[in-house]
């Protein structure tokens, strides 16, 4: 026995030593033979021992006895005992025996020893950690490690530490224990798993549980206890620790949103440590209506100081649409034939979205809000979106239900056809010639490519409009098919030139989970800077106290979503109207400086509420209006102005509708109150600019359009940096 130890303890010393080696690699690829070689000679040991009466002659018999006990001995059971006894005193037999069970309880503490004492070593770094923050994974997936790479190559100032817990992947209470399934299964992805971990230099613990158990009055506490974790949570109260973030990245969103509710159903004690920490939990899933009540119940709970942990929904779907809405290049404004000398459109827009999974309607959302431009005409640009999917119908009704200004929208057509009946292809031969846009999102890699492919032949054969104005658009799903999605997009935009970079990857995890998009929802950061900006020029309260001001009520909650999501377009759509303007062209700088100095001379805002307030008659009332929308400038400049303020306003009723609001009255009459239910979710100013000049209620809000658009300006001019 201690002849045996010894040798498992230099054994696995040596492993750790050359570790980074070809051994290592070269015993990892060779596993399971050196495990079928073991296997097989304690087959032949076995059945040359158990050659003893019941057994012997009775070869069936005998070839499952032995191996059964051959594989027992790779968890350390021996089933000497039933050896014959004239084996026993064999010493070359014996020898043999000896030598084959050692190796084959080897092979298996090479397996599993290495990740013991590695949990050993995670164990004593935790006990005496000093750093204030801890990023906490709640599993091992390939989002996990692709969010934790990043976090190292971002966060240069080394004060903090990365911890996997490993959970069992059946979901269901399991002990570690040594099984023959590791050699031929588990043990080369336990060992890539392994080198992931100790390359990134992580901390490794593990979870009795895959998913955590909730009850009404538990804290935090109770929750690692549940989870065979106690040893975390001691060492999460130790008082250097002041950031945790806790990953809940698989791709079981089920489990990841039921692990999330059990965090921040806590309720802690009032002398709880953890209550002086910041906790943040992120939970990777499809913003569905549970993720809504998980997310503001955090609110809810935080503001009764009942915890102190928040939950982000990390949305796969929303982040790859989030990736175009960074990129102005993928604006649709690029896309309109933008007349700069009227900030108007001149050609419409029309998009193709291919599937619509989650991914599908925030590409619709996407271009139905940012596909809003103002026409030569003064109307509004047209605009059309197609959705073709397997069940139309359905689609069509479940999203109407959901988002009602929908329902009688020509603007948004669902079609059923299916990708591949002599139907479609004569449908889309006849839009082929109109589309900018097209989304494929059928939820499998290789689908995309195909079909990528065939419209951008289809378009190659008959397309006869203007090539530079058509984009197709791939979702990348699975990273293993991400270099091939990325090889044809490459080919067809270098090996054409006359039709430039008509294919777009996009929604790849690595660009995706980062720590600039889930740890600091940059998103979030953009909107926030843009909205104080907005209420310092307005006299409104700041971010912060509007965010503590709608923490308690559903209505409040919902005023929070409609606030946020507005907040976020502004700062998104602000380079649609520099476009617009025509400020991204250096030949247009002397242009651009006095549309500057126009928006200049418009009065600053601050007190412009109490002066409405002042205001005894309709005359007086209308004077105020008319003042803060007056520039002093050319009609040219004023006009740009004004189509800028129309075209704010057309987003801003996009976005209302895609929230899943309508128009508060049927038909606005002059005198209505302009009147906002976020319960019902109607608003008075969803009309159009022109109706809004003749209703007073409503005028008075043109002033906040010109607000935004100013903004935009002068951010475009570096003016305003956020």
């Amino acid at each position: 026995m201690l002849v045996s130890l010894l040798a498992i303890a230099i054994s696995i010393v040596f492993l750790n030593i050359v570790n980074k080696t070809k051994l290592n690699h070269f015993v990892s690829e060779k596993m399971k033979y050196i495990a079928a070689g073991i296997f097989i000679s304690g087959i032949i040991l076995y059945m040359i021992g158990f050659w003893d009466e019941g057994s012997k002659g009775n070869i069936l018999t005998l070839f499952f006895r032995s191996s059964l006990s051959s594989l027992e001995m790779f968890v350390s059971h021996s089933d000497l005992i039933e050896v014959r006894h004239s084996m026993h005193e064999n010493a070359l037999y014996m020898f043999l025996f000896a030598l084959v069970h050692f190796l084959a309880v080897l092979l298996s503490a090479i397996l599993i020893i290495p990740l013991i004492a590695y949990i050993w070593h995670s164990k004593h770094v935790l006990r005496k950690l000093r750093t204030p923050r801890l990023f906490i994974f709640w599993g091992e997936s390939t989002s996990s490690f692709m969010l934790a790479e990043d976090i190292i190559r971002t966060q240069k100032d080394n004060n903090y530490r990365i911890l996997f817990l490993e959970t069992p992947k059946d979901g269901k209470n399991s002990e570690s224990s040594i099984h023959f399934t590791h050699l031929f299964n588990g043990s080369l992805v336990k060992n890539e798993r392994m080198e992931h971990i100790t390359s990134i230099k992580a901390l490794l613990l593990s979870s009795k549980v895959s998913t955590l158990k909730r009850s009404n009055e538990q804290s935090l506490k109770d929750i690692f206890q549940y989870a065979g974790l106690s040893f975390l949570y001691k060492c999460l109260t130790n008082e250097n620790i002041k950031d945790i973030k806790m990953f809940f990245l698989s791709s079981d969103q089920e489990a990841n949103r039921k692990n999330a509710a059990a965090f921040i159903s806590s309720v802690e004690p009032p002398d709880s440590p953890m209550l002086k920490k910041r906790i943040e939990v992120f939970c990777h899933s499809f913003y569905n209506d549970l993720c809504v009540v998980y997310s503001y119940g955090s609110l809810y709970m935080r503001s009764l100081g009942k915890n102190n942990i928040s939950l982000s929904v990390v949305d796969s779907a929303r982040l790859s649409i989030v990736e175009l809405k960074n990129n102005p290049v993928h604006h649709p404004v690029n896309y309109v034939k933008p007349d700069t000398a009227t900030a108007t459109a001149q050609a419409p827009f029309t998009a193709l979205i291919v599937g619509f999974d989650e991914v599908g309607e925030e590409a619709l959302k996407f271009v139905y809000e940012f596909g809003c431009f103002v026409a030569p005409d003064g109307k509004k640009n047209p605009l059309k979106c197609y959705v073709l999917c397997a069940n139309a119908e359905g689609a069509k009704n479940r999203y109407f239900l959901a988002h009602p200004a929908f329902a009688n929208n020509p603007e948004v057509e669902f079609i059923s056809f299916s990708k591949n009946s002599k139907d479609f292809h004569i449908w889309e031969k006849n839009v082929l010639n109109e589309l900018n846009f097209v989304f494929i999102n059928t939820g499998d890699d290789m689908s995309n490519l195909s079909m990528a492919t065939d419209i951008l032949h289809l378009a190659h054969r008959n397309r006869t409009t203007d090539p530079h104005l058509f984009k197709i658009f791939i979702r990348s799903y699975d990273i293993k098919y991400y270099h091939e999605l990325c090889d044809m997009a490459s080919y067809y935009n270098n090996t054409n030139p006359d039709w430039g970079e008509n294919v777009v990857v996009y929604g790849c995890k690595k660009d995706i989970f980062t720590y600039k998009s889930v740890v600091e929802q940059q998103a979030v950061m953009d909107s926030i800077a843009f909205y104080n900006v907005f209420a310092k020029m307005t006299g409104r309260e700041n971010w912060t106290e509007r965010y503590a001001n709608l923490s308690r009520t559903y209505t409040q909650h919902q005023e929070l979503a409609y606030s946020l999501n507005q907040d976020m377009s502004n700062y998104w759509h602000a380079r649609t109207k520099a476009l617009l303007a025509g400020v991204n062209n250096s030949s247009n700088k002397e242009r651009f400086d006095k549309l500057l100095q126009c928006v200049a001379s418009r009065p600053e805002m601050t007190h412009y509420a109490e002066e409405l307030k002042q205001c005894k008659t309709p005359e007086e009332h209308h004077a105020v209006v008319r003042k803060y929308c007056t520039y002093q400038g050319t009609d040219e400049q004023r006009h740009i102005l004004f189509n800028l303020a129309k075209t704010e306003h057309m987003r801003w009723c996009a976005m209302m509708e895609i929230m899943g609001y309508t128009p508060y009255y049927d038909n606005i009459q002059d005198g209505d109150p302009n009147i906002k239910d976020t319960l019902r979710k109607k608003h008075s100013c969803m009309v159009n600019i022109e109706t809004m000049q003749k209703v007073p209620s409503l005028s008075e809000t043109i002033p906040f359009d010109y607000t935004v658009v100013d903004i935009c300006l002068r951010m475009a001019a570096g003016q305003i940096h956020l």
